[in-house]
């Protein structure tokens, strides 16, 4: 994940250098984000290789594994708890649709992290579920009796 970070703030500092090399970097990133100017954080005259949101997602993930590095364990939440979180970034994405308002950086921004949170967190989740014990589930004991 910090690879990935890493790869969105290069491209910015490389093209405001004048290093060839952030064509590539935007080029890589292209089909993970639309890249539309309007829509990105810049640094200096280049802009970031993601739009804010996606670059909000991508910080959101990585508060998130940093937070189940650091802890080693993490559990589920309750349903809600991840609707809340996807909540606000469907709103601004369909209101912005519909072309009913504009909304900001950090609008964006704030949506695309609280939704990196809540994918990231069920990813880490699915990606870490420990295999029941054999004695915990007296029917997991019983089939591999057989």
């Amino acid at each position: 994940m910090l690879a990935w970070i890493t790869g969105i703030l290069f491209a910015p500092i490389a093209k405001n250098g004048g290093y060839t090399v952030a064509d590539g970097v935007y080029f890589f990133y292209a089909p993970t984000c639309h890249q539309i100017a309007e829509r990105c954080l810049k640094i200096g005259n280049a802009t970031l290789a993601v739009c804010t949101r996606c670059s909000g997602f991508y910080f959101g993930a990585l508060i998130i594994t940093a937070i189940y590095l650091f802890r080693k364990k993490i559990h589920l939440w309750y349903g809600l708890i991840y609707f809340l979180l996807c909540l606000p970034a469907v709103i601004d994405f369909l209101l912005g649709k519909l072309e009913m308002y504009e909304s900001s950086h950090i609008i964006r921004g704030v949506t695309g992290i609280l939704l990196g949170i809540a994918i990231f967190h069920i990813l880490l989740l699915a990606a870490n579920a420990e295999k029941p014990h054999p004695k915990a589930d007296p029917n997991v004991a019983q089939a591999r009796k057989g």
